[in-house]
């Protein structure tokens, strides 16, 4: 769905381009939209997932420090951050943790 609407917002029309600078643009053009949406399908699963949380009461815990064993208490994600990604799942320590172990 979100490559037929990337490819679909691409083109023009039927306004071919006709120059390779041209074509060259409509390509980049579509394959930024298509990694819009895409962040965008991402955010959207984040959002449903932090909905799923509220709903167990373990909204706004961070998954690292439980999985660490610290106790609620002491793993409680800072509203501020919250605020900023109420999505977050992570304390700042445990997503660069998250962040540094994927490279």
């Amino acid at each position: 769905q979100l490559s037929d609407e990337a490819l679909e917002r691409g083109n023009n029309g039927g306004d071919s381009p006709t120059h390779l600078a041209e074509l060259g643009t409509a390509s980049y053009e579509q394959d930024f939209s298509l990694h819009l949406m895409e962040n965008d399908q991402e955010v959207l699963k984040e959002i449903a997932a932090a909905i799923e949380r509220i709903d167990e009461g373990t909204y706004g815990l961070c998954e690292g420090c439980l999985a660490e064993g610290r106790p609620v208490s002491k793993a409680m994600i800072p509203k501020l951050r919250l605020k900023a990604i109420p999505y977050a799942r992570d304390c700042v320590n445990c997503k660069r943790k998250r962040e540094e172990m994927s490279l």
